[in-house]
């Protein structure tokens, strides 16, 4: 297994003791998820020219969590990489240089935006919310 599946947010076969799971996030076809054991930091409705490109909309609805809340839940093998950077190939299944877009390779659902300390989550569509949660996620 490729080292940077076991890094932040990945942690991919790292225990799980003193984990407790908030929040699920998974694309439409299900073969990527993560997961969350906190509340957002900030909600931010991003309207930034990539966000517009890749949403199809004029803004995106965004949540900014620190690194080490998140974790796979699934195997990492359909996990991709999307950058911007004329350098490398715009979707990889290898890690391109930091920031850079998190998605599915098997069906293209968008997942986050990953910096060096924080990631930035599309939420909510790609999240189970319960109705008493909602309050976290408003902007």
């Amino acid at each position: 297994m490729s080292q940077w599946a076991r890094d932040e947010p990945f942690r991919w076969g790292e225990s799980r003791d003193g984990w407790k799971t908030k929040w699920r996030q998974s694309c439409l076809c299900g073969k990527v998820a993560f997961v969350y054991n906190s509340d957002p930091l900030q909600v931010k409705a991003c309207h930034c020219r990539n966000c517009q490109k890749l949403h199809g909309a004029p803004y995106q609805q965004a949540a900014i969590f620190p690194k080490s809340s998140v974790r796979l839940d699934t195997p990492p093998d359909h996990v991709r990489f999307l950058t911007a950077s004329s350098d490398f190939h715009p979707l990889s299944s290898s890690p391109t240089p930091l920031p850079r877009k998190i998605s599915c390779g098997s069906c293209g659902s968008p997942f986050m935006d990953e910096g060096r300390n924080m990631i930035m989550a599309f939420f909510p569509a790609t999240i189970r919310i319960p109705s008493r949660g909602w309050r976290s996620w408003s902007p």
